[in-house]
């Protein structure tokens, strides 16, 4: 069957070189899945979102979010700032008479 497509494609290729080295016939065989499973993870997302209408989770907005974290002031609600005054009692106060309110 290549024969026809491909002329001579046993002879331009080095078989034995994929064979004889491990780390090689290794390699080919990591990016042969890598591929198939990149495809797969395409097609389910593409049926997901079409077919079946599921939000799905967002990898590179959850990066950003998780980024962000990093560079925002952390936003404290009045229930985070009343347990740690429960948990920590003395050192709240001391805080807000160094730095205010």
């Amino acid at each position: 069957m290549l024969d026809r497509a491909l002329p001579n494609w046993e002879e331009e290729f080095d078989w034995a070189l994929l064979l004889e080295t491990p780390v090689i016939f290794c390699s080919v065989c990591v990016r042969k899945r890598l591929l198939f499973f990149a495809l797969l993870r395409i097609f389910l997302g593409w049926y997901a979102d079409h077919r079946l209408n599921v939000p799905r989770f967002r990898l590179r907005s959850q990066f950003l979010r998780a980024g962000m974290t990093f560079f925002r002031a952390p936003e404290i609600s009045k229930a985070c700032a009343a347990s740690a005054e429960l948990l920590l009692p003395g050192v709240l106060q001391k805080r807000k008479r160094e730095f205010g309110p």
